[in-house]
């Protein structure tokens, strides 16, 4: 596990800082696996908080997307829903895995299936 999924910005130190690192750590990885489990899923932020990670801030969800993102894990879509702020809010998805490159992408669709 990794040492920054938490946002210090009240500067907790010692065995607290430690706790609510391993709570963020904890909360990232339910996250990807979501996301590991549903690969086609696309969902909101408000989503995640009320499946994946219930009874959290908002903030935390918020983190834990961020996170992943700039880790290459998830992509933002340029879809969007309303939230619950009757405001538009994107969705979220896997990101593809550059391992597994798409049809046409390595060679050409053959003509008979244009």
């Amino acid at each position: 596990m990794k040492d920054d999924s938490y946002y210090n910005t009240t500067r907790v130190r010692g065995q607290l800082l430690k706790i609510y690192e391993f709570a963020a750590q904890v909360q990232e990885e339910a996250v990807l696996e979501f996301f590991e489990a549903n690969p086609r899923a696309k969902v909101s932020a408000e989503d995640i908080g009320k499946f994946v990670l219930p009874g959290t801030p908002r903030t935390s969800w918020g983190r834990c997307l961020t996170n992943l993102k700039k880790a290459r894990k998830i992509i933002k879509t340029d879809e969007t829903v309303e939230g619950a702020w009757k405001r538009p809010i994107y969705l979220w998805q896997l990101a593809p895995d550059p391992r597994d490159p798409v049809q046409g992408e390595l060679l050409p669709i053959p003509v008979f299936l244009r």
